[in-house]
């Protein structure tokens, strides 16, 4: 318990500094979704990546990843419709990585929907390449629908329904990384904190985490 509140006091600290200090990053937050081609984390196969500054889609991203194997696993492309063929040519995630760095070097928030996910794949390939990690808070917004509606659905299309966001293309990366940006963008508006970094010090609830 003591260590529970260590925790949240250090990590109010890390909000009111991103408030104060709020224009010494170009965005934000930035929000990102990964697809991989089976289900080893490091094989990531696309991202989508989307930066936001004032409530606004400034800026985005969407990459194809050649991920270490061929193999694609079979529901894993009935999900998102890819196969070795659609990455042969890509590039690998080492060759991408300096594009998604410069991404979250630009803010300290990166949102992602069910985040377990989207942070175990970065964190895969990034060892799996050797490369550096970076550090920031990042926060799920499948936690964002109980303190905002007081619901428990939180799938991806359900929160985006909730809000009347549009969502074309479910599973492409870039499409779902733009819902979650705006699932983040409603959430503000909808309350009495902004930027993101005071609505996650307002909303305890919301899930953040240590990259």
């Amino acid at each position: 318990r003591v260590f529970g509140r260590t925790y949240q006091v250090a990590f109010a600290i890390i909000c009111l500094s991103m408030i104060v200090f709020r224009g010494m990053y170009m965005f934000d937050f930035v929000s990102l979704d990964f697809e991989t081609a089976n289900s080893n984390f490091n094989s990531a196969c696309s991202v989508g990546i989307v930066a936001v500054e004032n409530n606004s889609i400034v800026k985005e991203d969407y990459f194809l990843i050649k991920p270490p194997t061929h193999h694609f696993g079979k529901v894993n492309t009935q999900i998102h419709g890819m196969t070795y063929e659609s990455v042969k040519n890509a590039k690998t995630f080492s060759e991408i990585f300096p594009a998604i760095s410069a991404y979250i070097e630009s803010t300290r928030i990166v949102a992602a929907h069910n985040a377990n996910f989207d942070m175990n794949v970065l964190n895969e390939c990034i060892e799996y390449y050797h490369l550096p990690k970076p550090n920031f808070v990042y926060i799920d917004t499948m936690n964002f629908p109980s303190p905002v509606k007081h619901e428990s659905r939180n799938s991806l299309i359900d929160c985006a329904n909730y809000f009347g966001i549009d969502i074309p293309s479910h599973h492409n990366p870039l499409c779902d990384a733009e819902v979650c940006a705006k699932i983040v963008i409603e959430s503000i508006k909808r309350s009495d904190a902004n930027p993101l970094a005071e609505y996650v010090l307002y909303y305890p609830a919301v899930n953040r985490q240590y990259f």
